[in-house]
């Protein structure tokens, strides 16, 4: 038996997205769900049979071709590797940098962002702090009271 941490709204979905991948798409992982434990997902994957064989996995992430992922129907619901790459504006419009990174750590969803110095914040993903997300355009506003440095 493999465990998963899954990320998706209802873990006992992540069966519909197979088969998954490694970061490389170079392995590829099928599976049957055998119990859950609120986003823990029991599996038994198919070609490992023992502990060796699963510890040599440890750590993967595995991830969902964009193609087996629901299409979005809320406008405020996005999928992180939508998010990452994006430019970071003020309200001016002034760039500040770039989101790196995504992150819950239980209390809600954070932005990681790499300013233009080079240095790392985190913001809120809240609708206060980012009024403004356009996909188009590939950037976020940022409400001015959680503008980064500007050195």
């Amino acid at each position: 038996m493999v465990k998963i941490k899954c990320f998706t709204h209802n873990p006992q979905d992540i069966e519909k997205y197979q088969p998954l991948y490694d970061q490389e798409q170079k392995q590829i992982f099928t599976f049957k769900i055998k119990s859950i434990v609120n986003d823990i997902v029991i599996t038994a994957i198919d070609g490992i049979n023992n502990r060796d064989q699963a510890i040599l996995f440890k750590n993967t992430k595995l991830y969902a071709l964009r193609e087996k992922l629901p299409y979005l129907v809320d406008q405020e619901d996005y999928y992180q590797t939508d998010l990452i790459g994006l430019s970071v504006i003020d309200e001016n419009g002034l760039l500040l940098g770039k989101i790196i990174a995504c992150h819950n750590f239980g209390a809600g969803d954070f932005l990681e962002i790499r300013e233009k110095n080079g240095s790392e914040i985190m913001i809120p993903f809240t609708l206060k702090a980012v009024p403004e997300i356009d996909l188009t355009l590939r950037q976020i506003r940022i409400e001015s009271s959680y503008c980064l440095n500007q050195n």
